[in-house]
């Protein structure tokens, strides 16, 4: 007889796959039909596109940009902080459909925040480069009063259907700065999810927290990514 099958240790049996399946770029409308446009499913539909950060093109470019938690608009849209507009999102098509202006006063609150929003994001996009070339980065940068928040968000799904796996790699960085200090508040989640569906459908889900300080004498961009990727390091397997 042939020799079982053997799932991997570390994979658990996952009682909802949809919800947790880290491939939400497929098109499951094919798994649900045209019920997938219904008002229900359309929300379960866009709340998996908002955990997982799904990726779109902003119409006209080729730009990517993530939907997170932290660009989710009033409304239903998501912020391009990087163009400074709205994107309009179909949740079903799992695509941007179109852009709207932003208020006039988030416009100010981001433009204050726009030089250490732009220095973060450059800084990231290089990191992402060396460590992590498939990935996105969508860096969000706002300042109220004396406060200014940088949210940098990367995100990326592999798969190998061939090999029956797939993968999803989240992870979200804060840093907040008040007016005059010397150093900010960087705090940090990562998220990994393997889901391995040849015999079933079992799942590995991880997520781990940092915190730490981080100097704003000199480049902030370069000592927030010297933060992100010591921590980082810590939740990869080393070759």
């Amino acid at each position: 007889a042939p020799p079982a099958r053997r799932c991997p240790p570390p994979l658990h049996p996952s009682p909802s796959p949809l919800p947790l399946d880290p491939t939400p770029r497929a098109d499951v409308r094919r798994l649900v039909g045209a019920e997938l446009l219904a008002p229900r499913l359309n929300g379960m539909v866009q709340r998996v596109n908002k955990e997982h950060f799904l990726c779109v093109m902003v119409p006209g470019t080729d730009q990517k940009v993530l939907l997170t938690p932290t660009g989710e608009l009033p409304g239903g849209n998501y912020l391009d902080p990087a163009g400074k507009q709205q994107l309009v999102i179909s949740h079903a098509e799992q695509k941007c459909t179109g852009v709207a202006p932003l208020s006039p006063e988030m416009e100010a609150e981001m433009s204050a925040a726009e030089s250490l929003r732009s220095s973060v994001d450059a800084a990231m996009n290089s990191y992402k480069a060396d460590k992590l070339p498939d990935a996105v980065v969508t860096t969000y940068g706002q300042k109220s009063g004396g406060t200014c928040t940088v949210t940098c968000c990367i995100g990326i799904c592999t798969m190998s259907a061939a090999n029956y796996w797939a993968g999803l790699w989240r992870s979200e960085w804060k840093l907040v700065v008040t007016d005059g200090a010397s150093s900010g508040a960087l705090t940090g989640r990562v998220q990994c999810n393997v889901h391995y569906f040849e015999d079933g459908n079992v799942q590995l889900d991880d997520t781990k927290t940092f915190s730490c300080s981080v100097p704003l004498a000199g480049d902030v961009g370069a000592a927030f990514r010297k933060a992100v990727a010591t921590h980082e390091a810590s939740s990869r397997p080393k070759p």
